[in-house]
């Protein structure tokens, strides 16, 4: 919170598949000290077990170095 200003973000539906599910995340931020805009994307794997969350995994591309 201290480093990004968030402007937006966007996570689409679950995709399910037996236990797992995944989500595919979005989101706009601007580094508060350089006024750098930056778009992240993410897709994160969860798998559950008797209704809770045991595991989670995030691939997520890395923003070009400015």
């Amino acid at each position: 919170m201290d480093t990004f200003e968030t402007r937006g973000n966007k996570i689409s539906e679950p995709l399910i598949a037996g236990n797992l599910f995944s989500l595919a995340m979005h989101v706009e931020v601007t580094d508060k000290k350089s006024s750098t805009p930056i778009s992240m994307c993410e897709i994160a794997v969860f798998e559950v077990k008797d209704d809770k969350i045991v595991a989670e995994q995030f691939l997520f591309d890395q923003p070009p170095e400015t």
